[in-house]
């Protein structure tokens, strides 16, 4: 299959994803850290108790209940996801950060293990991978030599990921340009000692992918050409060489690829959201604040968007 067709499909899909009628909706992944090494029995504790505990239904690879779901990353770290969210309705978020609070307690006094909201803690390296599928493995097997802080990043980090759903193609390059801002604010920045553990992680799949006029003054298929050759030149996960270079690719192979980068922002194709990744795990009371900033500038910055004529000033989110 030809690689270069690859943006096209990918504009197709999500042009398919989008045909049905739609609003604008939000949504959050909230992560916190254990405050200690975790062991494969604690995770399986900490699953019981929100099977047993809290009536959450077990599936693969997350745990449901009816306003989000429970996910692991692979030092233990919990992480709270909201489905798709009206930007007015307060009420079920703060139903789902009440319940990870209710989760954080039950945990505490049964194994001893806290949950933390911190975006770093460091000693994780050598800590047990605790998720078994494939990609993981094969993914601490790469970041193991690509980078010299990739196992901090994968077992001893905690952030916090905010959703904006997108409504059109047409719109990708500048509500990207708006969320792009948005990362650049103080108070949605890395902490530095996130940023430092990111930036060494693997370099062929971080980065920021806001380089200004070469992105943002494409058209959407010009965007989508960057995203597909930033995908290609990301070393497969694998084999450790550029995912272009492999000797047979899949246009599935490639999406499934995409979902192992660390670009501060992404497309999240679950429900065509773009995902902005910088922020470090914090209190409830400062993620509550957080949630709230990032409904404003979202909304802000698209009107500002529509109206303008011409290219934004840089920082003029602030």
């Amino acid at each position: 299959m030809k690689t270069d067709d690859f943006s096209a499909m990918l504009s197709s899909l999500i042009a398919q994803r989008l045909s049905v009628p739609r609003t604008r909706q939000f949504g959050f992944e909230y992560e916190f850290m254990p405050h200690r090494i975790m062991s494969p029995e604690d995770l399986q504790k900490v699953q019981e108790i929100l099977t047993e505990g809290f009536g959450y239904s077990a599936e693969p690879d997350l745990f449901r209940t009816d306003d989000h779901y429970v996910t692991f990353e692979p030092g233990g770290q919990i992480e709270f996801c909201s489905r798709p969210t009206d930007p007015g309705d307060t009420a079920v978020v703060h139903s789902i950060i009440g319940r990870a609070e209710e989760i954080a307690d039950a945990v505490k006094k049964s194994i001893g293990l806290k949950y933390i909201p911190a975006g770093f803690i460091p000693g994780r390296a050598s800590a047990p991978m605790l998720l078994d599928k494939p990609r993981y493995h094969n993914l601490h097997r790469l970041l193991g030599t690509t980078g010299t802080r990739g196992l901090e990043m994968m077992k001893g980090t905690a952030a916090i990921h905010l959703h904006v759903g997108l409504l059109s193609l047409e719109e990708l390059p500048s509500l990207w340009k708006v969320v792009c801002e948005i990362s650049r604010l103080p108070e949605f920045r890395m902490g530095p000692e996130r940023r430092h553990i990111w930036d060494n992680t693997d370099p062929s799949r971080c980065g920021l992918l806001c380089d200004g006029g070469t992105l943002f003054n494409a058209d959407h298929m010009g965007f989508m050409d960057r995203i597909r050759d930033f995908g290609l030149n990301a070393l497969d996960l694998a084999s450790g060489i550029p995912f272009g270079e492999l000797p047979a690719v899949s246009f599935q192979g490639f999406l499934e690829h995409l979902t192992t980068l660390f670009t501060d922002i992404r497309i999240n194709m679950k429900g065509i959201t773009l995902e902005l990744r910088t922020l470090d795990s914090a209190p409830p009371q400062t993620f509550l604040e957080r949630w709230q900033q990032f409904l404003n500038l979202v909304q802000q910055g698209v009107s500002t968007t529509q109206r303008a004529s011409g290219p934004r000033s840089e920082g003029s989110m602030k």
